[in-house]
């Protein structure tokens, strides 16, 4: 059967690449803003507010799915039934 899971992950991978990604948006805005970018000093704050919050949200989803431990959301097709379920399974004679 084919297994959807091998070519299409679940969201929380992408947020590993998207948290460098917004911390270079942050990074390079700020420093257009300090250095003296055009005079639309807006659109730089408004890059720079994207950044920072964007890396801030990426970063908890990668440290909540991934460095603290918890599992991320399985399929329940790929479920494998662990040893204590098999013990106590009695359908089987």
């Amino acid at each position: 059967m084919f297994n959807k899971n091998i070519l299409f992950p679940h969201a929380e991978y992408f947020d590993i690449l998207g948290a460098p990604v917004f911390l270079f948006i942050a990074g390079l805005s700020f420093y257009m803003f300090v250095n003296g970018a055009p005079p639309r000093h807006g659109w730089l704050l408004l890059l720079l507010a994207i950044g920072v919050i964007g890396f801030f949200v990426d970063s908890l989803i990668v440290y909540f799915n991934f460095l603290r431990g918890r599992k991320l959301r399985r399929s329940t097709h790929a479920h494998k039934p662990s040893r204590a379920n098999l013990k106590h399974d009695t359908t089987a004679k």
